[in-house]
């Protein structure tokens, strides 16, 4: 984006922007500004990672069972059963 903000074509951008991303000192500097950031912001890549594994988790679709804990089955459109599954999205909604 910077690149097209430039005056670069959208070919010539994705190019230079790898030709420069390959560049030692410019992938230097890009770590110390994001290093730098993080610092500032008071974030650590772990916390941030945990938070994100912790929400990929918490939306995995679960079965949903009955009271003697055996999934309830549901049929489809083909007329198949298929195992009712809550997705997160839903979970959601209803907190």
């Amino acid at each position: 984006m910077a690149a097209i903000a430039a005056g670069y074509s959208e070919n010539e951008a994705k190019v230079a922007g790898h030709r420069l991303l390959t560049n030692v000192n410019v992938r230097a500097e890009l770590e110390a500004q994001t290093t730098e950031l993080l610092d500032t912001l008071g974030v650590k890549a772990s916390y941030a990672l945990g938070g994100i594994m912790e929400t990929i988790e918490r939306c995995k679709p679960s079965p949903v069972l009955d009271r003697k804990g055996k999934p309830v089955m549901v049929e489809t459109d083909r007329r198949n059963c298929a195992r009712l599954h809550i997705q997160c999205s839903r979970r959601a909604q209803r907190l």
